[in-house]
Formats: C-alpha cells, structure tokens, sequence
C-alpha cells in the first residue's frame, strides 16, 4: 500500500476511498483536497474583512453538484448545443455552394 492511500481527508476518507461523485466527475484525491484548503481560507478571510484571492490564476467558485464552474459548464453546453443544432444547415450550404463542394467531396474521398 503506497503511503498515499493511507492519506485521510475530512469529509472524504482515504485517498481510495473517495466519494462517488467526485470519482464519477474525476476529481483526484489531491485535488479536492486543494479545494477544501482554498475554500476554508477563503472563509477566514472574509471572517477576517480580508479581500478574497485568486487562486491559480481563478476566482474560488464554490462546487454545485460537484462542479466548480457551472456557469462555464452551462455555456459550453449551449454553445455544443449550437454547434450541433446549426451543422446539418452548414454542411448542405456547403455542399450546395459549387465550389466549396467541390472542395469538401474531394478532401472527404481521399
């Protein structure tokens, strides 16, 4: 057993022995020990009237059914969403267009 695994976290237990959401969203270990750590300092200060800090480069978000940024999450759901919705219209004026149909049969056949 690496001495790693026997590690403990409150809330969390062993390192092995994570909660299943943050298995299932892929959160090591470490990581959510890190979060934990920020977010309870993060507290103190504000505790404290101290300004919040950047970690890392990024504002402490608090997790919401295990993610940190759902906001984020949600427009890169929309903006698939887009993507996805908008390609069939893309690819048949593509494919309508004499010259860029041309291109893409070609570039497809090969």
């Amino acid at each position: 057993m690496s001495p790693a695994s026997t590690l403990t976290h409150p809330g969390i237990g062993t390192q092995n022995g994570r909660h299943r959401s943050l298995r299932v969203l892929q959160w090591s270990w470490e990581d959510n020990c890190r979060y934990d750590c920020m977010q309870r300092i993060v507290q103190q200060r504000l505790d404290r009237g101290l300004p919040v800090l950047q970690y890392h480069g990024k504002w402490p978000f608090v997790r919401v059914a295990g993610i940190q940024e759902p906001a984020s999450v949600l427009f890169s759901l929309l903006n698939l969403g887009a993507y996805v919705l908008g390609f069939p219209a893309f690819w048949a004026a593509i494919k309508n267009d004499d010259f860029f149909g041309k291109v893409v049969t070609r570039a497809s056949v090969r």
